[in-house]
């Protein structure tokens, strides 16, 4: 059976109750810069798995290499207008589904300035990263890197059984495993309520604009996931990770042929009229956890 023919990283998804706020918060604190604004019309909902109409506002916040590397992987930050937005982030950093947004960053004395002078809370901190919350509660974890600036450079994703999403991400969208280790969760990384948790990772290795983007899928083994992730597309916090392909209807048929669960078919979406493309073709799928990934086929134009 073939595997998904990944392209890039896309985006990942942070649900936002207030836009502005998020923006603020990417923009000024974290130091992401403005890039594409998605103002999208009402439209179907059945491609996100929701009822009726629907409709939401974003930005997509990009890192420096937007300057020479344009499909660098970017934040979308998301407000759902249509449903409005529900619930919160992961309330436990060992609940199942996405967990954090990891950056490198050159130096994070600056961070812990601008975090401290925000409402963006320091969650915990030690030599050489920081980890904080932003203003709806997303964890968002910074490690110092011999870079020139702030890059986001991968995602953490809690899992139930590590046995069976490695090989189901290596198997169906083809990625392969760069390292594992198991840690003690009282560094930086990780914020826990429980004494020394230990913690199995697989960090997954995506080649990315000639750099590496890193998904780390992680099982904590005293306090395995107590829930599975959010099912609702307009859910606060981290949602969905998004890849491009070229060919979203093989790799449907690729998804299907593997029995993977997938929301619906590809659906094409209108992404606003400041986005100079005429549709964007996107299929929406879940892990073996339920954890939601997206692939969007490469856009054309509008003639």
């Amino acid at each position: 059976m073939p595997r998904l023919s990944l392209q890039s990283v896309a985006h990942c998804n942070v649900n936002c109750s207030d836009l502005a706020t998020s923006r603020r918060f990417y923009e000024d604190v974290v130091g992401l810069g403005v890039g594409a604004h998605t103002a999208a019309p009402p439209q179907d909902g059945s491609g996100f798995g929701l009822d009726g109409a629907i409709a939401w506002d974003a930005w997509m916040m990009n890192d420096h290499r937007a300057h020479t590397s344009p499909g660098a992987p970017v934040v979308d930050l998301l407000q759902w207008l249509a449903p409005t937005p529900t619930g919160a982030p992961l309330a436990s950093p060992h609940h199942v589904g996405l967990a954090r947004l990891l950056f490198w960053a050159p130096s994070i004395a600056p961070l812990r300035a601008r975090l401290a002078e925000s409402d963006g809370r320091i969650l915990f901190e030690n030599e050489g990263a920081i980890a904080a919350h932003d203003p709806d509660g997303t964890q968002v974890l910074f490690t110092e890197k011999p870079v020139d600036d702030i890059e986001f450079r991968g995602v953490a994703i809690n899992c139930s059984d590590l046995a069976i999403s490695v090989p189901w991400y290596e198997r169906i969208l083809g990625l392969t495993v760069a390292g594992t280790t198991t840690v003690t969760a009282s560094g930086p990384r990780f914020v826990s309520p429980d004494e020394h948790p230990r913690v199995r990772v697989a960090t997954l290795a995506v080649r990315d604009q000639g750099q590496m983007f890193e998904l780390c899928l992680e099982r904590w083994q005293q306090t395995p996931g107590t829930r599975p992730a959010p099912q609702h597309a307009n859910h606060v916090g981290l949602f969905r990770l998004a890849f491009m392909v070229s060919d979203i209807d093989e790799s449907y048929r690729v998804l299907l042929g593997h029995g993977v669960e997938c929301i619906g078919p590809p659906v094409t979406l209108d992404m606003g009229p400041e986005i100079p493309i005429a549709g964007l073709r996107a299929l929406f799928f879940r892990d073996p956890d339920g954890t939601c990934l997206e692939l969007i086929e490469t856009p054309t134009a509008r003639a």
